[in-house]
């Protein structure tokens, strides 16, 4: 771990792209709204989110309360989007 070091340049580099990278992928399928590719932006994005969540969730030490409540609140709220255009298109054919 001493050549990646906690809060290093390239990981965050790196997930920033990924995240930049979504965001092309999601606005496309917002923007052609095409059901397999809504479903794959959506199932992408769950699959980064939920665990992301449950890291936090199970590393909250050295927030204060409200803190806490909020970094999981926020982060819960990532996945109300995907999950609402996955249950509004599952009857589209």
């Amino acid at each position: 771990m001493d050549k990646l070091p906690p809060y290093n340049g390239h990981l965050i580099t790196d997930v920033g792209g990924l995240y930049v990278g979504f965001a092309v992928v999601v606005g496309l399928a917002a923007w052609r709204l095409e059901r397999g590719l809504v479903i794959a932006a959506c199932a992408g994005f769950l699959t980064v989110s939920v665990p992301h969540l449950l890291y936090h969730v199970t590393h909250l030490s050295g927030f204060g309360t409200l803190d806490g409540i909020a970094e999981i609140a926020a982060l819960t709220s990532l996945l109300i989007p995907p999950v609402v255009a996955l249950w509004a298109g599952r009857a589209v054919t």
